[in-house]
């Protein structure tokens, strides 16, 4: 599994661990995890599909980014991947997901009530 997902990722370098780093708070272990699971769904998608799964990675940096200033995302992502199951990556692809869908959604009806803005 850590194989197909590292070589999924693409630019993304995942491969080693960085032992001795500290959790960081739920929320921002939470997000580091997306970060991870969309990076992988990055290097599989293609086309409209593979924008649409980048916005989603950078609205997870954003979240991480506005949490946590100065956090070193790539040690980090490294820290967080060499924890990764396939029940985690399972798991956390559908908490994801959903919040990307919700965000999606949200997005659609503002766009829709700015229409009758004149």
């Amino acid at each position: 599994m850590r194989t197909s997902f590292a070589a999924s990722v693409g630019g993304v370098a995942l491969m080693a661990g960085s032992p001795g780093l500290a959790a960081q708070p739920p929320e921002v272990e939470a997000d580091l995890r997306c970060i991870a699971i969309v990076a992988a769904a990055v290097g599989q998608a293609q086309g409209e599909a593979r924008t649409g799964v980048i916005g989603g990675m950078m609205y997870f940096i954003g979240r991480v980014e506005g949490r946590a200033p100065a956090i070193d995302l790539e040690a980090e992502l490294r820290r967080i991947y060499t924890a990764l199951t396939q029940e985690v990556v399972e798991t956390e692809r559908i908490r994801c997901g959903g919040i990307l869908s919700e965000k999606g959604q949200r997005l659609q009806a503002v766009g829709k009530a700015l229409q009758t803005v004149q």
